[in-house]
């Protein structure tokens, strides 16, 4: 009782109503704090919001230079296995070296088709013949070319570059201008190419970075790779970490978003330029001081209506939770309101209500249908009908002395069995064709009417590697062999399967009569068909089984096919909501 009195008066001492009244009292000082952080906050949230919304587009050409960076790499490391690469480099004569290398620039030439967006050139040099050759996109003065082929020799030819030879870029000037440079040397001989990195920046950033006066490629050191001497200025930092973005400069100042590239080799940087991000600031602060001012003449008339629009229904409302948290879910919640919020409150409270009273049946019957799955599944797996014939047959053909089908015959009922009692709940889309293949031999053995019965497969072998759930296929290819077998016709069944877009697809398909109408209306409605008085569990337990792992990631439809039999789809996603 003295529990219960303590917390009445602890809710009265923190009731809205109370609460209401602090605040109209000390409503002007927090006002003034406000304001004078306002601004800062403001700035520092803009800051932050433009450049979480330019991260995004910055990571994403970063990652795009980094595709085009492994492209080049590969296609210069495919270039080395290249018969043409060889020839250059074994022939023995200065003659053939040049044959082969005009052979080579024709191969460096569908390389700039290819790869012209991050390429300008490729180039060919082999030290003892002193032989250079190269292909451009564009053409460029005698004295550029000049240029670029003494620094291409240069790095070949220093002995402290050999071990970075192959394995790094390389950056270099030429006029002012930076080239990123990848050699590889192989038969005796350089190859490489080299890029201007101010046209990969213009080819790559196709749509402008919002607000960004520019943007900037910096080598491993971070030092701007850029003829603009503005950017490379003392008071610009650039040996900051990435991860976060941050303000530099001196009077211009500048919020730099960055990300690497190669692994570091070099990062793609963005340079936003600060006052272009304050300049909705001032506006900001002439609003708000006009802002306080209305609210000091509001402020009484809140505090007057407040307490009946507001207070009553609030402690209303918390008086009904508590009657929810105690467990009576019957409470009604009153929708007679003036404010449309509370009407909406109070009516969501009630149909959130009945909702879970609902849901609580409907959990429990769900759970009891998994138990059923379940329990068919194991119902399933040991067929008693199927082991009974199946020692019979043993039986015959000991007493006839066919010790050969007798060992025949064990062979592969191990194997069955192995499979259906010992096997994992996820198997190899592999080893469930051979099961079903093994299951065929065994009624084959059993009765001469089955050996007019033939299952085909038409599998690509990278799909026979995907797992699925154990018995998802074997019950339909039973369920064909069943209704299918025929001593005037030849039992055709075709299993097929492939993986689109993340989703394997597997189909099963006979030559049969098909489903009576009746059964393929219950079997598309995942309801269990009953034939004869007998409920037959065999696709329903796939279907539930399939429910229980996958949720609404697998789905199973049945169908006649056009020149008759009957077509089953199972379509399964790599959502897995249980795992086996």
């Amino acid at each position: 009782m003295k529990k219960t009195v303590w917390a009445s008066r602890l809710k009265k001492r923190h009731s809205i109503k109370k609460r209401l009244m602090v605040c109209a009292v000390s409503f002007i000082v927090p006002i003034i704090v406000f304001l004078m952080a306002s601004n800062l906050y403001a700035t520092h949230l803009l800051r932050g919001q433009v450049s979480a919304s330019n991260r995004n587009t910055v990571k994403l050409y970063a990652e795009q230079m980094n595709t085009k960076f492994t492209d080049i790499k590969n296609y210069l490391l495919n270039l080395g296995n290249n018969f043409v690469v060889e020839q250059v480099g074994v022939s023995k004569s200065y003659n053939e070296k040049i044959l082969a290398g005009y052979q080579l620039q024709s191969e460096f030439r569908k390389g700039l088709s290819l790869y012209h967006t991050i390429v300008d050139g490729f180039f060919m040099y082999d030290p003892v013949y002193e032989i250079y050759m190269k292909e451009m996109i564009n053409v460029k003065s005698v004295e550029w070319q000049n240029e670029m082929e003494q620094k291409i020799r240069e790095l070949t030819e220093k002995e402290e570059l050999q071990q970075q030879i192959s394995a790094e870029w390389f950056n270099i000037q030429i006029g002012g201008e930076y080239y990123l440079v990848r050699i590889y040397y192989i038969y005796g001989i350089y190859y490489g190419s080299w890029s201007d990195v101010q046209r990969v920046l213009d080819e790559m950033v196709t749509i402008p970075i919002e607000e960004a006066e520019t943007v900037l490629l910096l080598d491993k050191e971070k030092v701007p790779m850029t003829s603009d001497e503005k950017y490379k200025s003392e008071e610009i930092d650039w040996q900051r970490d990435f991860s976060d973005y941050y303000l530099t400069g001196p009077e211009k100042r500048y919020v730099v978003i960055g990300e690497s590239i190669e692994n570091g080799t070099y990062y793609f940087v963005a340079l936003i330029l600060d006052q272009k991000i304050q300049k909705g600031i001032y506006l900001f602060g002439v609003f708000t001081a006009a802002l306080i001012c209305i609210s000091i003449l509001l402020l009484w008339t809140f505090i007057r209506y407040s307490k009946e629009e507001l207070a009553i229904p609030l402690e209303r409302t918390a008086q009904m939770i508590e009657k929810v948290e105690e467990g009576d879910l019957d409470v009604v919640f009153p929708t007679e309101s003036n404010t449309t919020e509370f009407y909406v409150l109070n009516d969501s409270f009630n149909k959130m209500l009945r909702e879970i009273k609902h849901l609580k049946i409907k959990v429990y019957e769900e759970k009891i249908e998994k138990q059923k799955a379940q329990l068919d599944f194991l119902q399933i797996q040991t067929n008693p009908h199927f082991f009974i014939n199946a020692m019979n047959v043993l039986y015959n053909y000991a007493r006839l002395g066919s010790m050969e089908m007798v060992k025949n015959m064990t062979l592969s009922l191990v194997k069955h069995f192995r499979y259906t009692l010992y096997g994992e709940t996820w198997v190899l889309l592999e080893e469930e064709v051979e099961f079903i293949q093994n299951y065929l031999h065994i009624q084959k053995l059993r009765t001469a009417n089955m050996s007019k019965i033939q299952i085909q497969t038409e599998i690509p072998k990278e799909v026979m590697e995907e797992k699925i759930p154990i018995m998802t296929i074997q019950p339909f290819v039973e369920n064909s062999i069943k209704y299918g077998e025929s001593e005037e016709r030849e039992v055709k069944i075709w299993i097929e399967a492939e993986k689109e877009k993340g989703i394997l697809k597997i189909c099963v398909r006979d030559n049969g009569e098909g489903f009576d109408e009746e059964v393929l209306e219950a079997l598309n409605k995942e309801q269990c068909v009953v034939r004869e008085g007998k409920k037959r569990i065999g696709i329903y337990n796939v279907q539930s089984r399939l429910s229980i792992l996958y949720g609404e990631g697998a789905k199973i439809y049945f169908s006649n096919g056009k020149s008759g039999g009957a077509v089953v789809e199972i379509w399964l996603s790599k959502t897995v909501k249980i795992k086996g």
